[in-house]
C-alpha cells in the first residue's frame, strides 16, 4: 500500500470523527451535557450511531475529547513559548490577554459545559480541575516573568500573585446589599431632645 493511499484513508477517517466532535460541541452548548443525546449527535454529524460510540465511547468520551482539544490548543503552547522572549511588561500582559481571549472564543462552550456538569459528572469535574490548574500555572508563569522584569507592585512576588488569583471558572455571586438599620422612633426623639411625658417608650 502506497503512502499516498494510506494518507487518503487517514484523511477520510478523520472527517466523520471531526464531524462527531463538532456535533457534540454544538449539542452540548444547545441542550447541556445531560440534555444532549447520542442519537442526535449521530444525526447532526450524519454518521451511524455505532460510529459515534467508536469515536468517543459515549458522551463522557466525547467530552473528554473536547477537554483534550482545549488543553492542546496551539495558542497555549505558542504563548508559553513566546513569553520568555518578551522584555516589556505591557507586552507580557497583552500576550496573556490575547491568549485568554482566544481560548474563550474557541473553547468557551467547553468551559460552560464543564461548569454546569461538574457537580454531577466525574469526567466534567476532572476536566474542570485540570483546566483550573492549567490556568493557574499559566498565570504563575506570567507572574514569575513579570517579577523577573521588576513589574509587580512593592511587596508582591510571583507566589503572592499566584495565590491571589481566582479561576475564571468560578461562579461569582453578587454581593448582598447591606440593609440600613432603622432607628427606633423614641431614640430619634431622644436625639432631638424630646422629653414630652406623652411619648411612648421603646417596646
Amino acid at each position: 500500500m502506497s503512502t499516498r493511499t494510506s494518507g487518503r484513508r487517514a484523511d477520510h477517517a478523520e472527517l466523520p470523527r471531526q464531524a462527531i466532535i463538532d456535533a457534540a460541541r454544538t449539542l452540548f452548548a444547545q441542550h447541556g451535557f445531560f440534555g444532549a443525546k447520542i442519537d442526535e449527535i449521530a444525526e447532526l454529524a450524519d454518521v451511524a450511531l455505532g460510529t459515534v460510540y467508536a469515536v468517543g465511547g459515549g458522551k463522557q468520551g466525547l467530552l473528554r475529547i473536547l477537554i483534550d482539544e482545549w488543553a492542546a490548543a496551539p495558542v497555549l503552547k505558542e504563548s508559553v513559548d513566546r513569553l520568555p522572549s518578551l522584555r516589556d511588561p505591557h507586552e507580557v500582559l497583552a500576550l496573556a490577554a490575547a491568549c485568554s481571549r482566544k481560548v474563550r472564543e474557541n473553547h468557551g462552550t467547553v468551559v460552560r459545559v464543564l461548569l454546569s456538569a461538574a457537580p454531577h459528572d466525574e469526567t466534567a469535574a476532572e476536566g474542570l480541575r485540570e483546566s483550573t490548574e492549567r490556568y493557574r500555572n499559566t498565570l504563575a508563569a506570567v507572574a514569575q516573568h513579570l517579577h523577573e522584569l521588576g513589574a509587580p507592585a512593592d511587596r508582591t512576588d510571583a507566589r503572592h500573585a499566584r495565590s491571589g488569583t481566582e479561576s475564571p471558572h468560578r461562579v461569582r455571586r453578587p454581593p448582598v446589599p447591606r440593609r440600613r438599620r432603622r432607628t427606633a422612633p423614641c431614640l430619634q426623639r431622644a436625639r432631638h431632645g424630646a422629653t414630652s411625658s406623652t411619648q411612648l417608650p421603646c417596646g
